[in-house]
């Protein structure tokens, strides 16, 4: 709406709802003059923080890029998965995740769609336990493999997919590449 961070007295006389949580001030720019740009949020927190990452590495890869490398890769649920550089352990977490049906997301608590004044929480209740569902019905993943030189990367990779809910098929071992 163009109204600068932390001034919100021109929303008011226009009639306009503004909220000012933190999403909406990330996505605040100035607006070159006489053109605006109109964005919806519609998940609140970047799409890549889904709910199951306590520890990274230095470089830690975005799960959404994990899942499109094993997309591209034509990577199945069932065949081997193993990552001689794992680092914090997301291309094996995202592989387990998609061989044992988990929704990506299924851990975050909070959408920026929430507050919507069209949400329905009814409708979206009913979609999160179908997925919730369909995660219970599915059969275990085959094991995935992570090695990594770096021991404090390995212990974030196991930390990692606990948190995922994959942590009993991943196996992550502290283990040069040259070996």
């Amino acid at each position: 709406d163009g109204i600068p961070p932390g001034r919100t007295d021109a929303a008011p006389r226009r009639g306009l709802q503004r909220d000012t949580g933190p999403a909406e001030r990330a996505g605040q720019r100035g607006l070159p003059r006489r053109s605006a740009r109109i964005g919806v949020d519609g998940a609140g927190a970047h799409l890549h923080k889904r709910g199951w990452r306590s520890a990274e590495g230095p470089a830690p890869l975005r799960p959404k890029l994990a899942w499109a490398c094993l997309k591209a890769l034509d990577w199945r649920a069932g065949e081997a998965l193993v990552d001689p550089m794992c680092g914090s352990g997301t291309l094996i977490i995202e592989g387990l995740m998609m061989a044992a049906d988990i929704a990506p997301g299924l851990k975050r608590r909070h959408w920026g769609f929430n507050r919507w004044l069209g949400h329905v929480p009814a409708l979206w209740r009913t979609i999160q336990e179908d997925a919730k569902a369909r995660k219970a019905q599915a059969s275990p993943p085959p094991p995935a493999f992570g090695y990594d030189a770096a021991g404090k990367a390995i212990a974030a990779a196991k930390d990692n997919a606990y948190g995922a809910t994959v942590g009993e098929y991943a196996y992550f071992r502290q283990r040069d590449l040259k070996e």
